[in-house]
């Protein structure tokens, strides 16, 4: 079993952008926006919300081609007519977090990402981008352990609770 981040409304798409096989199965365990992180002394700053237009002329700090969160941000800006200057890249959200930190550009990332950042980040909730982050456990239908069993049971009964 894992937990992923999917940000893109689907799950990623295997090796050579091979769908997922239908071996696998997914559940949904919980759901997050995305908000943009700028460091403490950045004009977005003093602001309590922003828009995908204040991209058009920052510096952006995103994750590699081919996650969710990246595909999210390209799709986004490209629906509010720009491109995003990508000022770096990164495949790991703790060190795009502190990127963004350390004034090298601005960056989307789950609130929960943002929060655990080592550095401080002020955020803001986007107005325009109605993407969310779902976390989503994947597991092999017909390999599955007693204890994953038992915790996908625990899952299912945490659902059936909520609802």
């Amino acid at each position: 079993m894992a937990i992923i981040g999917v940000s893109a409304g689907r799950l990623p798409a295997g090796p050579a952008g091979q769908r997922l096989r239908a071996t696998l199965a997914a559940h949904t365990v919980a759901t997050e926006p995305l908000v943009l992180a700028v460091a403490p002394g950045h004009p977005l700053a003093a602001a309590t919300e922003t828009t995908l237009e204040s991209l058009r002329a920052e510096p952006v700090v995103t994750l590699t081609h081919g996650t969710g969160l990246r595909t999210v941000l390209e799709r986004a800006c490209a629906e509010a007519g720009f491109v995003p200057h990508i000022q770096a890249e990164t495949d790991d959200l703790t060190v795009l977090a502190d990127l963004v930190a350390h004034g090298l550009g601005v960056g989307l990332l789950p609130g929960s990402a943002a929060a655990r950042a080592l550095g401080a980040l002020v955020t803001l909730p986007v107005r325009d981008l109605t993407q969310q982050r779902h976390m989503v456990l994947v597991w092999h239908r017909d390999r599955v352990s007693a204890p994953g069993r038992a915790f996908l049971d625990v899952c299912e009964a945490h659902d059936e609770a909520r609802t």
